[in-house]
């Protein structure tokens, strides 16, 4: 068969496309594995970072495949513009991207046993607020000869000092690389550097996990504030595998105190004190509260939030129709500042309940009704929250006076809904809602006004004959 030039241009690309694809070899990337250090042909080589100056976040990853030299940093940097060299002698560098690239092994293989400094250079990417700048930093590459070693024995600890971080050390028997004490543009605080072989996941400290630390792909930065034991055991969940290293701290310990989202860090057995305004502050993991002007003494880190109770009466009041039957007032309690209603409202740090008296009462002593009101009134306690059929809400309730006799069905009554917090010290504090005169009904007037709505017709004829009955001025006995 003969086939045009043409179609044999066009078949020959297609075959070469085709030879191109076979030729790709798909890579399982949990299989890539970084090392500190990688024997190849009897020399053992290694890298570590010399000078960052002013490379921030900058870091060797360590030896992949026991075939390229890794490298990784915390700002972005043109990745046309790095570079990396031994004295004069310029290295291959590939898989270049804005935070990170490799040396081919294959690069330094030729060099003899010894120490040698590789310089590394880039262009950071201009923003806003900074114009680009060139940057270089300096890896340290150890090529040795190993010797015959034997098996280290796992009970004897070595502890190594942490560069940069007086009275901190490591056990030094951790495939976690401890760098040095430091505080890069990722994190918020002064801490450890440290890096595992995969990206990081999670940290848990002392075995609780943790928010004491800074993460960038496989280093993270521990704050000192969160190593609060003599020896801290740190485990790193990390893509691929998981590591764990412990870390001796010498210093006094140091506890932090966050109160209301600012944090401050004490000495053990510090003193502290609450401020003493507003209706105290509670302890987010004990679950407690402390009243305003408390004194605490500091022996572990403590989140603090103010307590922010609002306290409201629904406009008017209703008929309860339950047996007994009465009139009813319904208080809305709610939580703010970050506490959940649900975690507050339900422990035993705040009791909720409704005053009741009349009006007349109300306005003879000063148009005040609290729990310490010196004329006759009732102390509802709640018992539950508000159901309305559908859902019950936290922080809803209602509190009633019922068998109210005949004769009294035309007196206006009115309510105060409140909320008490119980502080750890044994004191506490009541907060009432806001109330007027305007929110006093009689029970015969709430009655009318049922009477008169579209609901009324939905009411079972016992209902119905309650509600008549309070317009009529006829005694209930139930």
């Amino acid at each position: 068969m003969n086939i045009s030039k043409r179609k044999q241009g066009i078949l020959a690309i297609i075959c070469t496309i085709a030879m191109i694809v076979t030729s790709i070899t798909v890579y399982n990337p949990r299989e890539v594995k970084a090392d500190p250090s990688a024997t190849v042909e009897g020399k053992q080589y290694s890298a570590t970072v010399k000078d960052r100056g002013e490379w921030a976040g900058f870091d060797c990853q360590g030896i992949f495949d026991s075939a390229r030299i890794h490298f990784a940093w915390g700002i972005d940097v043109d990745s046309n513009t790095i570079t990396a060299s031994i004295g004069e002698t310029k290295l291959k560098v590939d898989g270049k991207s804005a935070r990170g690239m490799y040396i081919p092994l294959s690069e330094v293989t030729s060099l003899e046993a010894g120490s040698y400094d590789i310089v590394i250079n880039a262009t950071t990417v201009a923003s806003e607020s900074a114009e680009a700048k060139e940057i270089s930093a300096t890896a340290t590459l150890k090529i040795e000869v190993p010797e015959e070693t034997t098996t280290r024995d796992p009970s004897v600890v070595v502890w190594k000092n942490i560069v940069g971080g007086t009275g901190y050390s490591y056990n030094d028997n951790t495939t976690v690389q401890v760098v040095s004490v430091q505080q890069p543009e990722f994190a918020s605080e002064q801490g450890i550097y440290m890096t595992v072989p995969g990206t990081i996941e999670s940290i848990s400290i002392n075995g609780v996990d943790s928010e004491k630390y800074a993460l960038q792909g496989g280093g993270a930065v521990v704050y000192l504030s969160g190593l609060v034991k003599g020896e801290n055991t740190i485990n790193i969940k990390y893509a691929g595998g998981e590591a764990t290293v412990i870390i001796k701290n010498e210093n006094e310990t140091i506890y932090t105190v966050s109160i209301d989202g600012t944090e401050k860090q004490y000495k053990e057995g510090a003193t502290i004190t609450v401020p003493a305004d507003g209706q105290g502050y509670y302890d987010v993991t004990k679950k407690l509260a402390y009243a305003p002007g408390t004194e605490l003494t500091v022996n572990e880190n403590m989140t603090l939030k103010s307590i922010k109770l609002s306290v409201t009466m629904t406009s008017g009041a209703s008929i309860r129709l339950a047996a007994p039957t009465g009139l009813r007032f319904q208080t809305t309690v709610k939580s703010g500042n970050g506490i959940a209603a649900d975690e507050i409202l339900n422990s035993t740090t705040v009791t909720t309940g409704t005053l009741i008296t009349t009006l007349d009462l109300y306005e003879a002593n000063g148009k005040t009704l609290t729990k310490d009101s010196k004329y006759n009134f009732l102390d509802i306690a709640n018992n539950g929250w508000f159901n309305d059929g559908a859902k019950t809400e936290t922080g809803k309730f209602c509190g009633s006076i019922i068998k109210i006799q005949s004769k009294n069905y035309g007196r206006a009554y009115i309510a105060v809904g409140y909320a008490t917090i119980k502080y750890s010290d044994g004191s506490s504090k009541t907060v009432c809602a806001d109330v007027t005169e305007n929110n006093a009904k009689s029970i015969a007037y709430v009655a009318g006004k049922v009477k008169d709505s579209e609901k009324f017709s939905s009411y079972s004829s016992d209902q119905q004959n309650i509600i008549m009955n309070y317009i009529n001025g006829k005694e209930i006995s139930k």
